[in-house]
């Protein structure tokens, strides 16, 4: 497992519901038979989030059930890494990529624009061109 998505918004049922009917299907099985990358190109479309089950019921805070240990035991492989930081930002009212770099350096008091340039010129060399692109990496 990897970062835990802290921002458990949307109706999980509902959105799996949005997602069946999409794709025709009324079942699982159906929906099984459609291509993944299908699916998360319609679930990244509209914006869709599942926050986890808990008892039957959507929860927006798993943490209580992995500190009493009363979660499925099973092989699990999970985690978000990919534009994660995007998340967090926005949070923090730093959502374009031309606030990102300059308000990240602000909240943690490194206003010093040769070092915005220097972190932006270093990645932008290795391919990474922008404030989020960079903080999302």
């Amino acid at each position: 497992m990897e970062s835990q998505n802290t921002l458990l918004l949307g109706d999980g049922k509902a959105n799996y519901n949005k997602v069946l009917s999409h794709f025709g299907c009324a079942s699982l099985d159906c929906i099984r038979g459609v291509a993944a990358t299908d699916i998360q190109t319609y679930v990244d479309n509209e914006g869709l989030q599942f926050p986890p089950v808990e008892d039957g019921t959507y929860t927006n805070n798993i943490l209580p059930s992995v500190v009493s240990g009363k979660f499925a035991n099973v092989p699990i492989l999970m985690g978000t890494n990919l534009d994660e930081a995007q998340i967090f930002l926005a949070v923090a009212g730093l959502d374009s990529g031309t606030s990102v770099v300059d308000g990240v350096l602000a909240l943690t008091g490194l206003n010093i624009s040769s070092i915005e340039n220097s972190l932006l010129s270093m990645y932008a060399a290795k391919g990474v061109d922008g404030g989020l692109a960079l903080l999302n990496r």
